[in-house]
């Protein structure tokens, strides 16, 4: 099971978040500055407003100021860079050095990936995740 942040609580984001959930992985549906009443209501009532369906059990919800909670433990680039552009071997440090140091600072395996500026490819996803090693 891998967890999956979803920013952005509209219809599309939030559809997003059913596949996920009934996939398998821990879902964090966050809303940005202009989702507040999206997020409140689906803390209430576990459905998106404008959805005739309740999100699968599971979806957690979180305000655009919870952000860091909702994203703990995931990696995001040392350097935030754009990955797509880089050589495999800068993609590897790049995911691999962030990972180390949120391991380090924080004693927690990390085990998510959130792409800098959402920018990524088959070899930015395929590439660093064939070099991890996780206990699961």
């Amino acid at each position: 099971m891998a967890i999956v942040t979803i920013i952005g609580a509209g219809m599309m984001g939030s559809a997003l978040a059913f596949p996920a959930r009934e996939n398998g992985n821990e879902v964090r549906l966050v809303g940005t500055p202009l989702d507040r009443e999206i997020i409140d209501a689906c803390k209430e009532t576990g459905r998106h407003p404008k959805f005739t369906k309740g999100f699968p059990a599971g979806v957690r919800y979180y305000q655009v100021e919870e952000m860091d909670s909702a994203i703990a433990g995931a990696v995001h680039g040392l350097e935030h860079k754009f990955l797509s552009k880089l050589k495999p071997t800068e993609m590897i440090h790049e995911v691999l050095e962030d990972r180390r140091r949120i391991e380090e600072d924080f004693g927690v395996i990390t085990r998510g990936m959130a792409y800098a500026y959402s920018d990524y490819s088959t070899e930015a996803v395929e590439i660093p995740w064939e070099s991890f090693v996780f206990e699961i």
